[in-house]
């Protein structure tokens, strides 16, 4: 998994920056480290927010994994501060390690449809059928999920790819193992990396105020 190390780019989002809008194509994954971000929709040309995220979160998995397009708005609430990798070099290690990533899938389908995908959904409806109570408002214009098989299709493929369950199931705990031991792996190297950076930095420093002290003498 070096390869995904290597293909780490530092991201800095400033204060209340757009990450995607609506139906935007996802080309990288990122890594949030520091700071907070909201997703959201728009209904009747009007931004809501509905969900805060932050430290050691990923935006981008699952449209790179299942090849979607972007279907909230993701803007930061404050200074945000990671990594991404690109959707090419992800797509090039997938197909490199295919056992490991069929199922980091499964766990990226899982935890988006639960923690994202469903919750904002259950607003947005919410939101809809609000305004189209309101007499004030003739028609209501928003996003709108017409695939209405998409995610349950996501799911039976996944499933479908399985052999016999026992064996299956063996090898999902085995895999989901190594899975979370390579997430605190990557962690662990992100974090000595700053530290190193950090390291050259006041060594830097210390020089230059050494340079100084010197020419001044």
């Amino acid at each position: 998994m070096i390869d995904i190390l290597k293909s780490l780019e530092p991201r800095i989002f400033s204060q209340r920056e757009v990450i995607y809008v609506e139906l935007d194509e996802v080309n990288e994954i990122l890594f949030i480290e520091q700071g907070e971000y909201d997703i959201g929709y728009e209904v009747n040309k009007t931004e809501k927010f509905k969900l805060r995220l932050g430290q050691n979160t990923v935006i981008g998995a699952f449209n790179i994994c299942f090849n979607k397009r972007q279907i909230f708005i993701h803007r930061t609430h404050s200074e945000c501060k990671g990594y991404s990798i690109r959707k090419s070099n992800w797509k090039a290690i997938m197909d490199d390690y295919p056992e490991f990533f069929s199922i980091l899938k499964r766990k990226v389908l899982y935890e988006y449809i639960t923690k994202i995908r469903k919750p904002i959904m259950q607003f947005k409806e919410k939101d809809i059928v609000h305004y189209d109570k309101r007499a004030d408002f003739q028609q209501v214009l928003a996003l709108r999920n017409y695939d209405e098989n998409e995610l349950s299709n996501l799911i039976s493929d996944e499933l479908d790819q399985k052999g016999d369950a026992n064996s299956e199931m063996k090898r999902i705990e085995k895999l989901e193992k190594q899975v979370d031991r390579f997430s605190r792996h990557i962690l662990k190297e992100i974090e000595m990396f700053e530290n190193t950076l950090e390291a050259i930095a006041i060594a830097d420093e210390k020089q230059e105020l050494k340079d100084i002290s010197l020419f001044n003498q």
